[in-house]
Protein backbone atom coordinates (compact mmCIF):
# COMPACT_ATOMS: atom_id res chain seq x y z
CA UNK A 1 0.00 0.00 0.00
CA UNK A 2 1.48 3.57 -0.94
CA UNK A 3 -0.76 5.68 1.67
CA UNK A 4 -3.63 5.90 4.14
CA UNK A 5 -6.46 6.04 0.95
CA UNK A 6 -5.05 2.46 -0.09
CA UNK A 7 -5.51 0.92 3.35
CA UNK A 8 -8.39 2.23 4.22
CA UNK A 9 -10.09 1.66 0.93
CA UNK A 10 -9.64 -1.86 1.42
CA UNK A 11 -10.58 -2.02 4.84
CA UNK A 12 -14.05 -0.44 3.60
CA UNK A 13 -14.30 -3.25 1.01
CA UNK A 14 -14.10 -5.83 3.53
CA UNK A 15 -16.11 -4.53 6.27
CA UNK A 16 -18.95 -2.76 4.08
CA UNK A 17 -21.36 -5.85 4.42
CA UNK A 18 -20.79 -5.92 7.97
CA UNK A 19 -21.60 -2.73 9.12
CA UNK A 20 -24.32 -0.70 10.89
CA UNK A 21 -26.46 1.94 9.64
CA UNK A 22 -24.80 3.91 12.19
CA UNK A 23 -21.53 3.16 11.84
CA UNK A 24 -21.63 3.59 7.87
CA UNK A 25 -23.60 6.96 8.91
CA UNK A 26 -20.01 7.49 10.49
CA UNK A 27 -18.22 7.36 7.70
CA UNK A 28 -20.39 9.09 5.50
CA UNK A 29 -20.13 11.72 7.61
CA UNK A 30 -16.54 12.38 6.86
CA UNK A 31 -16.84 15.15 4.91
CA UNK A 32 -17.45 17.26 7.58
CA UNK A 33 -13.98 16.29 9.09
CA UNK A 34 -12.51 16.60 5.86
CA UNK A 35 -13.56 20.31 5.65
CA UNK A 36 -12.47 20.89 9.10
CA UNK A 37 -8.62 19.21 7.97
CA UNK A 38 -8.31 21.22 5.04
CA UNK A 39 -8.98 24.54 6.34
CA UNK A 40 -6.33 23.48 8.68
CA UNK A 41 -4.16 22.66 6.03
CA UNK A 42 -4.83 25.96 4.31
CA UNK A 43 -3.89 28.15 7.92
CA UNK A 44 -0.64 26.13 7.87
CA UNK A 45 0.11 26.90 4.22
CA UNK A 46 -0.76 30.43 4.54
CA UNK A 47 1.75 30.72 7.81
CA UNK A 48 4.30 29.01 5.40
CA UNK A 49 4.32 31.66 2.93
CA UNK A 50 4.85 34.42 5.12
CA UNK A 51 7.88 32.46 6.90
CA UNK A 52 8.60 32.40 3.44
CA UNK A 53 7.67 36.53 2.44
CA UNK A 54 10.02 37.05 5.77
CA UNK A 55 12.50 35.46 4.46
CA UNK A 56 12.63 37.19 0.96
CA UNK A 57 12.42 40.36 2.82
CA UNK A 58 14.92 40.56 5.08
CA UNK A 59 17.42 38.45 3.68
CA UNK A 60 17.09 34.90 4.87
CA UNK A 61 15.93 35.36 8.71
CA UNK A 62 16.48 31.72 9.00
CA UNK A 63 13.48 29.88 8.08
CA UNK A 64 13.66 27.22 5.35
CA UNK A 65 17.42 26.66 5.35
CA UNK A 66 17.66 23.07 6.78
CA UNK A 67 16.56 20.42 3.47
CA UNK A 68 15.47 17.90 6.05
CA UNK A 69 13.39 20.43 7.80
CA UNK A 70 11.20 21.24 5.06
CA UNK A 71 11.03 17.78 3.18
CA UNK A 72 9.39 16.52 7.20
CA UNK A 73 7.37 19.63 6.92
CA UNK A 74 6.31 19.04 2.62
CA UNK A 75 5.76 15.31 3.87
CA UNK A 76 3.37 16.35 6.95
CA UNK A 77 1.59 18.08 4.23
CA UNK A 78 1.52 15.65 1.98
CA UNK A 79 -0.28 13.11 4.65
CA UNK A 80 -2.50 16.02 5.76
CA UNK A 81 -3.56 16.40 1.69
CA UNK A 82 -3.85 12.98 1.56
CA UNK A 83 -6.34 12.52 4.81
CA UNK A 84 -8.20 14.75 3.31
CA UNK A 85 -8.70 12.88 -0.09
CA UNK A 86 -9.61 10.10 2.26
CA UNK A 87 -12.15 11.21 4.01
CA UNK A 88 -13.93 12.53 1.32
CA UNK A 89 -12.94 9.03 -1.05
CA UNK A 90 -15.02 7.51 1.84
CA UNK A 91 -17.86 9.44 2.32
CA UNK A 92 -18.75 9.04 -1.19
CA UNK A 93 -17.89 5.73 -1.06
CA UNK A 94 -20.34 5.65 2.34
CA UNK A 95 -23.22 7.70 1.85
CA UNK A 96 -24.41 4.93 -1.09
CA UNK A 97 -24.29 2.79 1.35
CA UNK A 98 -26.43 4.47 3.92
CA UNK A 99 -29.21 5.44 1.52
CA UNK A 100 -29.53 2.17 0.45
CA UNK A 101 -29.77 1.21 4.38
CA UNK A 102 -32.46 3.22 4.83
CA UNK A 103 -34.63 2.04 1.88
CA UNK A 104 -34.10 5.12 0.01
CA UNK A 105 -31.73 5.81 -3.33
CA UNK A 106 -29.88 9.12 -4.04
CA UNK A 107 -32.88 10.18 -6.26
CA UNK A 108 -35.42 10.13 -3.55
CA UNK A 109 -32.78 11.56 -0.88
CA UNK A 110 -31.96 13.98 -3.27
CA UNK A 111 -35.62 15.05 -3.20
CA UNK A 112 -36.24 14.73 0.19
CA UNK A 113 -33.47 16.81 0.68
CA UNK A 114 -34.54 19.54 -1.77
CA UNK A 115 -37.82 19.56 -0.01
CA UNK A 116 -36.87 20.11 3.70
CA UNK A 117 -35.10 22.86 2.15
CA UNK A 118 -38.09 24.26 0.72
CA UNK A 119 -39.92 23.79 4.07
CA UNK A 120 -37.37 25.48 5.86
CA UNK A 121 -36.58 28.93 3.81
Amino acid sequence: MRNLRDAVFLLWEKAEDRLTLDEVSMFSGGMENAQHLAQDLAVICGSLAALVAEDSENGNAGNFQNGEEVQALLRTLECGSDQVATLIGLARRAEPRRLEMMGWNEIEAYEKAKHLRKVKS
